[in-house]
């Protein structure tokens, strides 16, 4: 898990995924990289990417004690895509021709 974050609500919510994804089955063999693109305006945006995937992202609430429920239920969201994303390329996409792969 990579953590590119900048302010104590992107940390929060780091800390709040990464302790969620250590209690998933397998999940330290995927690698994710979480980001966080703070603005003034709105607050802060984290993104959840894994390889070239973007399979979360979010503006956080100002209310920090809000942020580790959303960070768990992202942990939840981007585990099973990776699982359905491994699941697809393990059985193809019938949809799709081997060259388009």
């Amino acid at each position: 898990m990579i953590g590119q974050t900048m302010t104590l609500a992107g940390r929060t919510f780091y800390d709040s995924f990464a302790n969620t994804w250590r209690e998933k089955d397998e999940a330290e063999t995927f690698t994710v990289t979480i980001t966080e693109r703070p603005t003034a305006r709105l607050g802060s945006q984290v993104f959840v990417d894994y390889g070239n995937r973007r399979l979360f992202q979010m503006f956080l609430p100002p209310n920090r004690t809000l942020i580790p429920a959303i960070a768990a239920d992202a942990a939840g969201q981007v585990y099973q895509a990776i699982l359905d994303y491994q699941l697809a390329q393990f059985f193809g996409d019938p949809d799709m021709g081997r060259d388009e792969l």
